[in-house]
């Protein structure tokens, strides 16, 4: 029993990163707010050198749409708002 919950976690687990790289194929387009936290996911899950560079580019995209948020928005637009508030976790 204990062997088919562990196989059905690291399915899951592989799943679940292979979505997550696919999002992040798709939002590497010009501006898009959500490729920090999908960074986010996959540092929650990697281990080791894959934890500190996805938490490293997670940080970086954080950073990205923020400053577009900053220059393209006006300080009360919720995007800006909710950049502004994850980028502080993020940071924590």
């Amino acid at each position: 029993m204990s062997e088919t919950i562990w196989t059905l976690q690291v399915l899951l687990k592989c799943i679940f990163i292979v979505v997550c790289n696919d999002m992040l194929v798709i939002f590497n387009m010009p501006v898009v707010f959500r490729k920090g936290d999908y960074h986010r996911y996959l540092a929650e899950f990697a281990t080791g050198d894959e934890r500190k560079k996805a938490a490293e580019l997670s940080l970086l995209a954080y950073q990205e749409a923020s400053n577009a948020a900053g220059n393209d928005l006006p300080p009360t637009h919720p995007i800006r708002l909710g950049r502004s508030c994850l980028q502080s976790l993020q940071s924590t």
